[in-house]
């Protein structure tokens, strides 16, 4: 078995407010899978976000063939949540990298677990029911778009609880698991070059975020900075790619210690990372 590529963020939540409520076992209302303009189980379950990239092996999306999808065809899909306990929600969606509407279709394999959801979006949304919070495994079908249409990343969010009946204690996972399209074999070698020499920093001497990358393609570059709570602190385009070494860098000013979950959009790729402000 082959597992497509994952970029992984892990979100662990650890405070007390009566103000979100427990695992809904019957699955959370479409929209909290993580992906671009979503929010994350987080929202509602201690409300905390502290995402870690670390490329760790938490959530596993396995559909048994290459990384490359063939268009129309229907594949069987397992995900399993690794660190998973007695009591375990999930919720996953499929989106075109291009313009991050709906891929393909998700097709309910075991309508005892599982079940499908929709949104105002357009967006197809995968969920637990109230039989699957006792499994770390659920398994569904997709079927891939008719056409090529570059490559798709399936959003997946996952939560770990500890099951005491409260709000405290759970462990939000979220995922990133990218399948190429017959047209795009060459997505994964430039999505990893970029992704193992990327670094960002902050420095407070400056006051700016810095950004360095290799990249081997003009491709366009777009900045977005949020607040561990889901505020908006910055959003800008920063020009385009060149082959070789890039450098990209733009004011920032924080006057406290703080996380921060700085995204970075090259082309159809996304990378995201949680960076220590310290001031």
């Amino acid at each position: 078995m082959i597992v497509a590529n994952e970029w992984s963020l892990e979100q662990v939540s650890n405070f007390n407010s009566t103000g979100y409520h427990k695992l809904n076992a019957a699955g959370a209302s479409a929209g909290n899978t993580g992906a671009p303009g979503e929010s994350n189980c987080a929202a509602c379950h201690a409300g905390v976000s502290n995402p870690i990239m670390d490329g760790g092996t938490a959530n596993n999306l396995d559909w048994g063939t290459d990384a490359v999808y063939t268009p129309g065809n229907t594949y069987s899909v397992t995900l399993t949540f690794n660190e998973g306990s007695s009591k375990n929600g999930f919720q996953l969606t499929a989106l075109k990298n291009s313009d991050n509407t709906k891929a393909g279709d998700i097709i309910v394999t075991d309508d005892t677990k599982t079940k499908t959801l929709s949104s105002f979006s357009g967006r197809q949304y995968l969920s637990h029911k109230s039989a699957g919070t006792g499994v770390n495994e659920w398994s569904f079908e997709w079927t891939a778009p008719a056409t090529d249409e570059g490559p798709v990343t399936f959003y997946v969010a996952t939560n770990k609880t500890n099951a005491n009946g409260q709000n405290s204690g759970d462990a939000i996972y979220l995922s990133q698991f990218t399948f190429n399209s017959p047209g795009s074999s060459a997505f994964i070698p430039e999505y990893e070059k970029i992704a193992s020499s990327l670094a960002i920093n902050y420095n407070a001497a400056k006051a700016q975020i810095e950004i360095q990358f290799t990249a081997e393609e003009q491709e366009e570059v777009y900045a977005s900075v949020h607040s561990v709570n889901g505020q908006e602190m910055y959003a800008e385009k920063l020009g385009s790619t060149y082959p070789g070494e890039n450098q990209r860098s733009f004011s920032l000013r924080s006057n406290n210690d703080e996380i921060l979950i700085v995204q970075i959009f090259i082309g159809n790729k996304v990378f995201s990372k949680k960076l220590f402000v310290n001031n």
